[in-house]
């Protein structure tokens, strides 16, 4: 598999949005975040030296079919993953471990100490709970509001 990786802004304005709301597809609640994920799109290409240089956009060949982006400003100690998307029609190929795998070696080069990534309980995140898992995340204490129904995982970069 022949992935290549772009900075988030150089994608094309509302691809992160589009991107956003058919991953979340059949998740119940997915439409109550849409105004957060259109701003979120607008944000990359408004700051990009911040927000649009935090992430990449992944792509088979030519094809656009994910991205993943982070949260940088509590360096030097630790990084928080964002969003880890990948285009339904491209799940199961490994796609967003990939993505994972490349942005734990960017954060080890950055420096970070360690990574922090939160999800759902629900069913409907069960998959993203499996790949953090394998890609060596443990789960930990809640890092920020303890959101209901959120679990935390942590993953310790020298030991990556």
């Amino acid at each position: 598999m022949k992935l290549n990786y772009i900075k988030l802004s150089d994608l094309e304005p509302g691809i992160i949005y589009k991107i956003l709301c058919a991953s979340y597809q059949g998740w119940e609640n997915s439409s109550k975040h849409e105004n957060d994920w259109k701003q979120f799109d607008e944000d990359v290409h408004d700051f990009p030296d911040t927000v649009g240089s935090s992430g990449f956009g992944t792509f088979l060949g030519n094809t656009f079919v994910g991205f993943i982006s982070w949260d940088p400003r509590q360096f030097p100690s630790h990084v928080i993953v964002g969003h880890n998307c990948v285009l339904p029609e491209y799940r199961n190929q490994g796609i967003g471990k990939h993505q994972i795998t490349r942005a734990l070696n960017s954060f080890q080069q950055y420096g970070f100490e360690f990574a922090r990534v939160s999800t759902k309980r629900d069913t409907f995140f069960k998959y993203a709970r499996k790949m953090y898992e394998s890609c060596g995340f443990v789960e930990c204490s809640p890092y920020r509001d303890n959101e209901e129904n959120m679990i935390y995982y942590s993953i310790e970069l020298k030991n990556h």
